[in-house]
């Protein structure tokens, strides 16, 4: 179902979260490859991309670094990209986990050249503490 709608809209690279699979890894379908970072032991989180098969080609590499982040890079004519798929927690989650989340992006972030365009995006999951009069 997802696969067919992203092919209604033609979309060449989507990411994705809460794919709530085990492991990390690659599967490849008729029209296109999911690229998938999630938790090793339960369907939990999970993040990733889905490629149209006409664009695989323009994958450069894939790193799955933790349930709640994973990068791809496409090559590009004049320069790439390194596009950032992130799944943050909740805002009453503890800070720690939020501290390690963020000190996973930064990494991932700095591994990649200058050069590239990087784009995170993602599931950033900011909720806004309401009162009576805003509803």
């Amino acid at each position: 179902m997802l696969l067919s709608q992203l092919d209604s809209y033609e979309m060449d690279i989507t990411a994705i979260q809460e794919i709530r699979w085990i492991s990390e890894g690659i599967i490849d379908k008729k029209n296109h490859t999911i690229f998938y970072s999630c938790d090793g032991k339960h369907y939990m989180f999970g993040t990733g991309f889905i490629v149209n098969k006409r664009i695989e080609h323009l994958v450069k590499d894939f790193k799955a670094k933790t349930p709640r982040i994973c990068r791809i890079g496409v090559r590009e004519l004049f320069f790439n990209y390194s596009l950032i798929c992130l799944h943050a927690p909740k805002k009453e989650k503890n800070d720690s986990g939020k501290d390690n989340l963020y000190e996973d992006l930064d990494q991932t972030y700095e591994e990649y050249p200058k050069r590239d365009v990087k784009i995170i995006i993602g599931d950033l999951n900011e909720k806004k503490n309401r009162s009576r009069r805003d509803v």
